[in-house]
C-alpha cells in the first residue's frame, strides 16, 4: 500500500493499492495474486515477468497455476449497477 496507515506521518495516507513490481496504482486494470509469495501485480506484469519462469519476482518464491488468483473488479455500490427493483409502498390501517 501506498502511505503508512498507523503511523502518523502527517496525514499522507492514500490508501491506494500499489502492484508490487511496477508500483502503479491498481484501479480497473486485470490484477492477479500470488498466493504462496502474497503479492499482487498487474495481470500484464504478470504474463510478461512471473508466467515464464514461474517465479516471483519480488520475493523469487517458485509458484505454480494453482497458486495464481486473478482478482476481480469491483464494482459500485450504485444504482447503475446491477438491477434495481422498485415497490410501491402501500400501508394498511389496523
Amino acid at each position: 500500500r501506498e502511505g503508512k496507515r498507523g503511523r502518523g506521518d502527517g496525514g499522507n495516507e492514500t490508501g491506494r493499492v500499489l502492484c508490487a513490481v511496477s508500483h502503479k496504482t491498481l484501479t480497473t486494470q486485470p490484477t492477479v495474486a500470488i498466493k504462496n509469495s502474497g503479492q499482487v501485480m498487474l495481470k500484464s506484469v504478470f504474463d510478461e515477468l512471473a508466467k515464464p519462469t514461474m517465479t516471483c519476482p519480488v520475493t523469487g518464491k517458485r509458484f505454480k497455476e494453482k497458486d495464481v488468483l486473478e482478482l476481480i473488479k469491483g464494482r459500485s455500490g450504485y444504482a447503475a449497477s446491477g438491477e434495481v427493483v422498485a415497490r410501491k409502498y402501500n400501508p394498511t390501517l389496523t
